[in-house]
């Protein structure tokens, strides 16, 4: 075999390992492709199976021409043959680095564009975030706003009432001082005549006038919320049922016969503390209320429920989680613009404003009673569509005490004691006197602190009583105080037609054993200071 022979089979073997090698290059390469996108491997792959269909037609080259040049075949020069073998594998290579180069700059340029797609999803996503939490913030400055709105409200309403409630319990209290003769002496009267005296029946009316004049006086207290409400445990079913069986009732419906009335009363309704006197009249209110916003009558729903709240509500002031029953009172008339509601428990505002009857004070004695016992009110009402009142009070688990009913004069007679009486008024010390008298006591009467401490420096009393407000001399508390301190244990009962509620506290915690408001009957003045000598 001649020199060129062999040169030229070395050239051609030599090609077919450069040639199998780029198969194994372009192969790990065509599976790159899967990393680039859709586009850009459509465009390399049809380039790689033109080069891969080159590469094969010169690996069969190769083959056959080395077969002929082994034997002995002469069509061409074998060395030419064998170079352009050679340099073909040669170019092969270089197609291939080329490929090579081209994917990974596509590969790169796909991988920065993935970078770039998860930075700007990345930075989407935090985006949105960031608008999220930017929402939150509004809607919770918002929430404070209006929560602002809500107290600023509430806080204006507070005022408004206080400065009427100062007004009112200004009044109250010089009316009952006034009315005190009318309600007090017709009882001793009545004991002096005859039981066939025609002028029982004139006395009595005096009497029941004199009633009705301090019930007036009593909503002015209760607006004030200085009546100092005295509480007891008690069911509200039995008060709406001894209300619908009242003349106040039927009167009602008398004036307003095209009303329809609905009751729905909880069978198991729980206890609550609170004041007969007040939540009959607070549910007599809403009802007339009511009946009056139906002009055309229609339908009042009264119900009552058992609540529990899990959570604070809103209504006409925020209502806290717990226990409530809940007396709500609906109509079907005509509706409160949300102008007067605002104002809707304002003295004389339903009078006024909105033209309703009775005196003006209906609303406001709701609003105090409420507020006084410790509960809530939620009202919603719609033009045209009616209005719904709901009251929660809080609920009681304590039974209910049963009470005696009329109590004989004797029960509360005295037996000949002792008893102070210190008031500023000279009508009030006049009215106590001859009430006890009747009693049975033997009493002394004095207008001031001065006087009564010198008597008590050489005297005992079993008893005393004394005036809340003595303006500007000592209070019956600090008169008590100052009593004390030479009488530890003195027994004695506080009155007044007008009193703050924590100085009545401060002055049973001390010592004082009853509160009695003016102005006082015979009954209710003898029942307190039996049970207090008793005590």
């Amino acid at each position: 075999m001649s020199f060129s022979s062999i040169i030229s089979i070395v050239l051609i073997i030599a090609g077919a390992l450069i040639m199998v090698l780029n198969i194994g290059k372009s192969r790990a390469l065509f599976r790159m492709l899967g990393q680039v996108s859709k586009e850009d491997t459509t465009r390399l792959k049809f380039f790689f199976r033109v080069h891969e269909l080159l590469m094969a037609f010169f690996l069969v080259g190769y083959v056959v021409v080395a077969y002929t040049t082994a034997a002995q075949i002469h069509l061409v020069s074998e060395l030419f043959v064998g170079a352009i073998f050679f340099f073909g594998a040669v170019f092969v290579m270089l197609g291939i680095m080329l490929k090579s180069k081209m994917l990974y700059s596509i590969k790169k340029r796909y991988d920065q564009e993935v970078a770039s797609s998860h930075m700007i999803r990345e930075q989407s996503e935090n985006l949105e975030q960031m608008n999220k939490q930017l929402i939150k913030e509004i809607h919770d400055r918002e929430r404070a706003q209006n929560e602002k709105r809500h107290l600023e409200k509430e806080l204006a309403r507070s005022q408004r009432m206080e400065a009427l409630g100062l007004l009112a319990g200004g009044v109250a209290h010089d009316l009952n001082n006034v009315l005190s003769g009318t309600v007090s002496y017709p009882d001793l009267i009545l004991m002096d005549l005859p039981e066939d005296s025609p002028l029982r029946k004139q006395i009595r009316t005096i009497q029941e006038s004199g009633k009705k004049a301090v019930a007036i006086v009593d909503d002015l207290l209760t607006m004030a919320r200085r009546g100092v409400i005295h509480t007891e445990v008690l069911n509200l079913n039995p008060i709406i049922d001894d209300y619908l069986n009242s003349s106040e009732y039927k009167n009602l419906i008398h004036y307003h016969p095209n009303t329809e009335i609905h009751v729905l009363l909880e069978p198991e309704l729980l206890n609550m503390r609170g004041s007969k006197i007040h939540l009959r009249k607070t549910l007599m209110n809403l009802v007339s209320n009511a009946a009056e916003a139906l002009t055309n009558g229609g339908l009042i729903e009264i119900s009552t429920e058992n609540r529990y709240l899990k959570n604070p509500i809103p209504g006409h002031e925020k209502i806290r989680a717990g226990n409530y029953i809940s007396l709500t009172v609906m109509d079907k008339g005509i509706g409160i613009s949300p102008e007067d509601l605002e104002r809707i428990f304002e003295p004389f505002y339903t009078k006024k404003v909105m033209g309703r009857s009775g005196t003006g004070l209906g609303m406001s004695v709701v609003w105090g009673t409420v507020q006084d016992l410790n509960g809530y009110i939620s009202v919603q009402s719609e033009i045209g569509k009616g209005t719904t009142f709901q009251l929660f009070f809080p609920a009681t688990m304590e039974d209910i005490v049963s009470r005696n009913g009329v109590i004989p004069v004797a029960d509360y007679m005295g037996t000949g004691e002792s008893v102070v009486v210190v008031d500023d008024i000279t009508e009030q010390r006049e009215i106590a006197e001859n009430l006890l008298t009747k009693l049975n006591y033997s009493v002394r009467t004095f207008s001031g602190s001065a006087p009564v401490m010198e008597y008590l420096k050489t005297n005992t009393a079993d008893i005393l009583i004394l005036d809340m407000l003595m303006e500007p001399d000592l209070d019956g508390l600090d008169l008590y105080k100052k009593i004390i301190k030479s009488h530890p244990g003195q027994k004695a009962i506080i009155t007044s037609g007008f009193s703050e509620t924590e100085r009545v506290k401060e002055a049973l915690r001390l010592g004082v054993g009853q509160y009695i408001k003016k102005p006082y009957t015979l009954e209710t003045l003898g029942l307190a200071i039996r049970k207090e000598l008793e005590r």
